[in-house]
């Protein structure tokens, strides 16, 4: 190896990339370097047995030459090594400052998003849905007792049609959710998997009339 065929092994940057192609041409150098101190030594003794004084000194030469490229390929390989592997680390830290940093911001969206929303969408929920129907629940009851009382004596079938109360429940599907079989004071949000209820029972129950959220 001359001077010139050591500097391509030098790392062209910092990088990864940089630093493991230059390893690689360490490594290739080094191999080849072996190899060829193995040749010489096979054909050294019939060289310097019946080789001429210019045949004697190429062939030394050129040991001499293939020794010192693999002892510079021993000294770069391990060297190269533990920089690629510092800088192997340091792409690895910086990937996951990237990771942390994005996961910090969706938390930090997320928070936003909820005390923004959250409050605004539980009472609305309270208002549009969960108060109708505690108002119905009451109505029906008042409505049932009432024509219990007024009909006790009569069939069912004399019963005229208007003064039949609506059962319960009243089966109302949510969308990827469990199937609400009954009036109640709780809603069920659909599953985030949306495979629904049994086999996703965990969404989140958003709260009754006081506004606060129950369950996880």
């Amino acid at each position: 190896m001359d001077f010139k065929a050591l500097f391509p092994m030098r790392p062209k940057g910092e990088s990864v990339k940089d630093i493991d192609e230059a390893l690689q041409l360490a490594r290739n150098a080094g191999e080849a370097a072996r190899a060829s101190i193995g040749d010489i030594q096979a054909r050294r003794a019939a060289v310097l047995l019946n080789g001429s004084e210019q045949e004697v000194a190429s062939a030394e030469a050129a040991l001499a030459a293939a020794r010192a490229d693999a002892e510079r390929s021993d000294v770069l390989v391990p060297a190269l090594e533990q920089k690629l592997a510092e800088a192997q680390r340091r792409e690895r830290i910086a990937a996951l400052v990237v990771q942390v940093a994005e996961a910090n911001a969706k938390c930090a969206a997320a928070e936003k998003a909820i005390h923004a929303r959250y409050e605004e969408l539980a009472h609305a929920l309270v208002r549009d849905v969960l108060q109708p129907e505690n108002e119905a629940i009451r109505a029906r009851e008042a409505a049932a007792l009432a024509v219990d009382r007024l009909v006790q004596d009569l069939r069912l079938d004399e019963i005229p049609e208007n003064l039949r109360v609506r059962k319960v429940p009243f089966g109302v599907q949510m969308p990827n959710t469990l199937f609400r079989n009954q009036l109640g004071d709780e809603i069920r949000l659909p599953s985030l998997k949306g495979t629904g209820f049994p086999n996703d029972h965990v969404a989140a129950i958003w709260p009754p009339h006081n506004g606060h959220r129950q369950g996880g």
